[in-house]
């Protein structure tokens, strides 16, 4: 059903920008053509930026017409990470290739003797009392020296909302 209404909106827009169904294909097989010969150099002179690889890969009609219309890579979104699986249209390749190169971000949780006075400041529902938990923040002497870089962290993140 949604495939149906993406192939019912892409037959839309091609009319409305007057593109002859017969014509396009034409076009559209010289540009893979020249975006092959393209890469062709490219591997030759230097090894292609995996960035530039979905690029091409998200640019060509071809590859991104039988996306749904709510696809992310419809939009040039590249849906990836540590949990996602790769979906069926996406090249392997490629796909793989972002997963070894792009690092991931970890995630640190924030010190228990900072969370309420953080919760404090995230469930302000005034910015004057978020200006109260702010300065209740940065009153705040940790007996752990280790945690004063935190306590600036979350500071100055907070002072920035």
């Amino acid at each position: 059903m949604a495939e149906q209404i993406a192939n019912e909106e892409e037959k839309i827009t091609r009319k409305r920008r007057g593109v002859d169904e017969g014509s396009s294909s034409g076009v559209v097989q010289k540009r893979i053509k020249q975006n092959e010969e393209e890469s062709e150099d490219d591997s030759e002179t230097t090894e292609v930026d995996v960035w530039e690889q979905w690029k091409k890969f998200l640019d060509n009609p071809q590859n991104t017409n039988h996306l749904m219309q709510l696809s992310p890579e419809k939009h040039k979104i590249i849906w990836c990470g540590k949990t996602v699986r790769r979906r069926s249209p996406l090249p392997q390749d490629l796909y793989n290739r972002l997963q070894k190169e792009v690092p991931l971000i970890t995630c640190h949780k924030i010190s228990s003797y900072f969370v309420d006075v953080t919760k404090k400041i995230q469930d302000s529902k005034s910015y004057c009392i978020m200006g109260e938990a702010l300065s209740e923040l940065q009153s705040m002497s940790p007996i752990d020296k280790l945690l004063m870089p935190e306590k600036k962290f979350i500071s100055n993140m907070c002072d920035n909302l």
